[in-house]
């Protein structure tokens, strides 16, 4: 029998296999979170799918159906705070795609099988090389930013001040990377009723 046409391939069902694959590859890790339809930019931008562990991966889809319209402007917000990135999208988006997104994503390009989609990579991902402190610090919630900075005691002065001023003493406190850890700490503490934890099935 033959598998779904590129026309019926949707962002939905793009989506559940791209879950499936992801469960199978970090269920050994059960300290991996999938979420889907995490934000970020303070709600400016919202990948598809993010996979939290170590890393932060966001996962973009394009299905046959979509355009790529806003993939520019998706990159610009996702650039900022993501270890690495994964294009998933149909073949005819491939080529311009390349033309749009950084060196460093990887693109997985899925492919419509007799009995279900499958991913073929086109490019593996790469380290993102220029992380912004400042987005990735406003993942963390004011209670989180306050625990932080509590731990590094570094909060004089700052009880009761706006969030932003939180975000900025911990990007003059805390490496990229000592960052990068911290949200991915306060992320899989906040975010598992919006996700699956890898183990589960």
């Amino acid at each position: 029998m033959d598998g779904p046409t590129a026309e019926a391939i949707t962002e939905e069902s793009l989506r559940r296999s791209l879950h499936r694959r992801l469960m199978a590859q970090y269920q050994s890790e059960p300290d991996t979170l999938i979420v889907d339809e995490l934000g970020l930019c303070q709600g400016i931008a919202r990948v598809d799918v993010a996979v939290i562990n170590g890393q932060l991966h966001g996962y973009e889809i394009k299905s046959e159906r979509d355009s790529l319209r806003r993939l520019g402007t998706q990159a610009v917000h996702y650039n900022r705070v993501f270890d690495r990135v994964t294009l998933v999208c149909s073949g005819r988006h491939v080529s311009n795609a390349l033309e749009i997104i950084p060196s460093w994503w990887g693109v997985l390009q899925v492919i419509s099988t007799t009995r279900n989609l499958a991913f073929e990579f086109v490019r593996a991902e790469q380290g993102n090389p220029q992380r912004d402190a400042r987005a990735m610090a406003e993942f963390l919630w004011s209670e989180a930013a306050i625990a932080l900075l509590e731990q590094r005691q570094a909060l004089r002065g700052l009880r009761g001040k706006p969030r932003a001023a939180l975000w900025d003493k911990i990007c003059e406190l805390l490496s990229i990377d000592e960052l990068a850890a911290a949200v991915c700490a306060h992320l899989k503490a906040t975010a598992e009723n919006r996700g699956r934890l890898a183990r589960q099935s």
